[in-house]
Formats: structure tokens, sequence, C-alpha cells
């Protein structure tokens, strides 16, 4: 069945009535947009439409088959807080973006072909079917709000889940995964790329996994691109675990192998947030280590780092010089041999002298920092 446009002229208000388009013609072209008030019903089928403004529903939305596509130049806003998905959603600008005022389900395809949709804090969700495709001149972007999506999957190989650009390989049945990306800069200082991933697969350990990690070069602004590595953390971006990769600048991408589990994962330089300007220790990985924290003296936050040459329950406190436990950084079992970035944020406390120990299998080393507001 062919697919008719519908190309609003002005701004079209649907309130407390139904708005049925299937198959119209086109109609004359021009500045757009769409309010659709509570109660309203807006029902597409076979239809694409054009919107030049902005876009906000408050009622029934159904979209059979149907593309909403934004064009034209500016910034317009997208708010969907009624019930129903979209089908296809296009961005096709010639400069500008299209900015999220309110979450947002498309469980068909969204194509960024030119322009930019800003998640503007809230969440897109892909589901179980939708897929993302982007160009070099369009793209999902933000400082915050993410896009996600579903999927069940048996023992993938190279699977890029909905198009989100983390690519992942393994021998074993992960069953229902869930990926999620974001935007907002994990690091302080340098930082990391303006990229995340959260990968949480139903089956997440003895993976033997494989990711390829993609990026585009707009997400790397000041970061050195020939420096980036992988990092990996296990509590939501508090802490950051080493785990390197494979770096085509080329391709934007990094590819990392033996990854027994998934959690979050962001690229950035091997020092990640220039927390060390000297050297790695050449012993890391075969003995236990806390380093120097820096910057030092510091204000407002400081990293600490640390190794461990073998499995055991490891903490690390921060105390002041009373003796009394600050901040609890880390209480687990880390990797061998992988090198553990903890920042410690001193906005809540005084200026002074405080200590950080590490306690490690009966063993226990110490340094000092000093907060200067």
């Amino acid at each position: 069945m062919r697919t008719s446009v519908l190309d609003f002229t002005t701004i079209l208000h649907v309130i407390g009535f139904v708005l049925l388009c299937a198959n119209l013609p086109v109609l004359a072209l021009g500045q757009v947009s769409v309010v659709a008030g509570e109660g309203a019903t807006i029902a597409l089928t076979n239809t694409r439409v054009k919107v030049s403004g902005s876009w906000s529903s408050q009622g029934t939305f159904a979209s059979d088959s149907s593309i909403v596509e934004f064009t034209g130049s500016g910034q317009h806003g997208l708010s969907h807080t009624g019930t129903g998905t979209f089908s296809d959603l296009h961005v096709d600008m010639i400069e500008g973006q299209v900015r999220l005022q309110s979450d947002l389900m498309v469980d068909g395809v969204l194509r960024l072909t030119r322009g930019i949709l800003n998640l503007n804090g809230y969440t897109v969700d892909l589901g179980n079917t939708g897929t993302l495709e982007e160009t070099d001149s369009g793209r999902v972007t933000g400082t915050s709000g993410t896009i996600k999506a579903t999927r069940v999957l048996g023992a993938p190989d190279s699977v890029n889940i909905a198009g989100l650009g983390a690519i992942i390989t393994s021998s074993v049945v992960l069953d229902t995964i869930s990926v999620t990306r974001g935007h907002a800069v994990q690091t302080s200082g340098d930082g990391s790329v303006s990229r995340y991933f959260d990968i949480s697969p139903a089956t997440n350990s003895s993976l033997d996994a494989h990711l390829v990690f993609t990026y585009r070069d707009a997400e790397v602004d000041s970061v050195e691109e020939s420096s980036l590595q992988l990092f990996r953390s296990e509590d939501g971006g508090i802490s950051w675990i080493e785990e390197g990769g494979v770096l085509d600048t080329v391709a934007n991408t990094i590819t990392h192998t033996s990854i027994e589990a998934f959690s979050r994962w962001t690229a950035a330089p091997r020092t990640l947030s220039n927390a060390m300007p000297f050297p790695i220790p050449p012993n890391a990985g075969t003995e236990l280590l806390l380093l120097q924290n820096y910057p030092n003296p510091f204000n407002p936050e400081t990293i600490l780092t640390f190794s461990v040459p073998e499995p055991g329950q490891t903490i690390l406190l921060v105390y002041d010089v009373s003796g009394k436990v600050v901040a609890r950084l880390f209480d687990g079992q880390p990797l061998p041999g992988k090198l553990y970035h903890f920042r410690f944020d001193g906005r809540q406390h005084a200026s002074g002298l405080y200590l950080y120990a590490l306690h490690y299998r009966g063993q226990v080393k110490t340094r000092q920092m000093l907060l200067v507001k």
C-alpha cells in the first residue's frame, strides 16, 4: 500500500476530537506545530506527517505503519504524554535539533538523517522492536537522558543491539538483554567521550564475550582520541576499572575481548580524567599498590587508584585526622591486575589533612592527602 504524505501548513490543534489520516495527498508546505490535548486522538495509517515545528500530544496517538518526520530548521520540541507509541520517527532538518520534552517510545525506526535529537534529560525507549539509524549528519545526543532497547538473544555474533552502537559477541546464550546509551561525560578533568553504555544481560557471568564500542567524532570533543581505551564501572560510574582494548580511529571503534561480565562501559584516555600524570608502575598487577592521589592538594575532587595481585576482600576507606571514617569508596573483591580508580568528593568535608587506607587480606596500605578550599 502506498504511503501518503500529510504536510501541515499551520498549527494543528487536536482538542477533544479525533483526527484520522490515511492515504492522504500532499498538502502545502509551511511552518507547523501539532498540539493535541487530553482526550484527543491522532490516528495515522500509512501516512507520512511532515512537521516543521513542534509536536505536543497528551491524548491517544496511533501511528500504524506511519512516519512522523521533523523537517525545517531551528529548535523543535517533542512531547507525547498520552497513550500510544511512534511507529517510525524521522529527523531530516537543514539545521537545528528536536528537543525532547517527555519520555518517548518508538517501536519502528528512529532515523536521524540530518539534525540532532537532544534527549534533554528524558528517555527514548526502543522496546523489543525499535531500531536507531544515525548518519554523520544526524545523531542522538544530550548531556542528560538515555536511549535504550531490550532484546532476547541466543549466543550473539557481532550483534549491534537496536543499532545503539554496542556490538556484542558471545558463545553464551544471553537471554533477555537491555542496552542503555547515554551521552553524559563519565569522568572529571579530561574526561571520557560523551557516550557510555549500560549493558545488562540476564546471563551475566563467564561470558567470554567481545564488545565493539562505537563512538562518533563529535563525541570525542577535547579528549585525545589516540589515547582512548575502554573502562568499566560496576557501580554506575562512581569508580572505574581500566580494561584497555584495540582502538581504530578510522572506524571509531574500540574492541575488547575475553569479557566475563557486562556493566557500564565508556571510552577515556588511559589516565581517566588525568588522574595520574606519571607512568603506571611496572609492578601494577603483581603487587598490592595504593597510588598517591591526584591532584594533591585538591579542591573539590581527587582520584585514588589501587591494584591487587590476587583475588581477595578489599576495602578502601578515607579517614579524617581524628580517625573517623568519612568515606567508604570500595568494599568488595576486585579483579587482580586491574587498576581501579575512585573519585573522592571533598565538597561536604572541611579543609585539612585526610588519610586513605587500602585493607587487603590482612594488609593495610595508607597515604595522606590534603583538601584545600
